[in-house]
């Protein structure tokens, strides 16, 4: 067991230093890129979709390791420190370029503690069984966190965007200045909980054998998807869900458990258990829902109306959490 284990954390470890030494130097060099202003939309786009690939497939590729409560908590501390200090730092007036800097290793801090959350929740899982109805539980408490007009999401999207900057993964837009005039330029935010639930999921899949390829693809397919209807579509609605900012953990959540809902083997208790979660779920997205509706017809009303308009969600991809994790 201590030869096989051995191998497992170190490859673990070295995937994950090279992914956030990779997201070092594209997020640093990217920032120095100029284009005609006619290229800015096609190239940013390319770019956004680029930025959040990578991680995904690096955080899958690390998520083969052996992750401890230990090296999960060495994880944890070391990126929160580091973000800390550079978002303390980045509010001070500073050169572009050194903005650049701080700004992208701000980032890499970020993808750093979300390995480590997603890591120590992975070690909470320890039956198969258990990630269906953790998984219907967290798309379900995602929708409402998102839609839900008085939830804390929803007031930081729509009323405090520069906090989820602070304290997201900031996809890049390319400029038509130079890097001398042009501050960091953002196209959408990616919450942390995706990611470090994300990481969850993977070690989770390859812990109990689950279908690995195949989820990965799925899984980039998908949220490139995604991607794309925030920041092409973002200015629309279905209904009273705002395409500009959309919960994560719900397609997430529904490719883990479509590919592999053959893996999950029920006994009667743990069926009860899953149905309970599933109805617990489906009432927490559609009160989330239904209550976005309200609200988009009472900003609609006349101007007497008691209630001022609100403004309207940021382009960007929320931070969908969990129980106790912002977004």
């Amino acid at each position: 067991m201590q030869s096989q284990a051995a191998p497992r954390s170190a490859s673990g470890w070295r995937a994950l230093v090279g992914l956030l030494l990779l997201m070092l130097v594209l997020n640093i060099a990217v920032r120095f890129v100029q284009v005609p202003i006619s290229a800015v939309e096609p190239v940013s786009l390319l770019l956004s979709a680029v930025f959040f690939a990578i991680p995904i497939v690096g955080l899958f590729v690390a998520s083969r390791g052996k992750w401890t409560l230990r090296a999960s908590a060495t994880l944890i501390g070391t990126g929160i420190a580091i973000q800390a200090i550079s978002i303390v730092i980045l509010r001070s007036k500073l050169p572009p370029a050194t903005e650049i800097i701080v700004f992208s290793v701000s980032q890499i801090a970020l993808l750093t503690w979300c390995a480590g959350l997603g890591g120590a929740l992975s070690a909470l899982i320890k039956e198969k069984n258990l990630i269906l109805p953790v998984a219907i539980f967290l798309a379900g408490l995602d929708v409402f966190l998102v839609t839900y007009p008085y939830s804390w999401v929803n007031r930081v999207v729509n009323n405090a965007p520069q906090i989820l900057q602070s304290v997201g993964y900031n996809l890049p837009r390319v400029s038509a200045e130079p890097v001398s005039t042009a501050p960091v330029q953002i196209s959408a935010t990616v919450g942390p909980a995706d990611f470090f639930f994300l990481f969850m999921f993977f070690i989770c899949v390859h812990k109990f054998n689950m279908r690995e390829r195949t989820t990965l693809v799925a899984m980039v397919v998908t949220l490139l998807a995604y991607l794309v209807i925030v920041l092409g579509f973002g200015d629309l609605s279905l209904g009273p869900v705002s395409l500009g900012a959309l919960p994560v953990l719900l397609p997430m959540g529904i490719v883990l458990l479509a590919l592999n809902l053959d893996q999950f083997k029920l006994n009667t208790e743990e069926k009860v258990g899953t149905w309970l979660f599933t109805v617990i779920a489906i009432a927490l997205a559609w009160f989330g829902i239904t209550q976005a509706g309200i609200a988009k017809a009472t900003r609609a009303a006349p101007a007497n109306s008691v209630l001022s308009p609100e403004p309207q969600a940021p382009q960007g991809l929320p931070a969908p959490a969990g129980p106790s994790q912002p977004q």
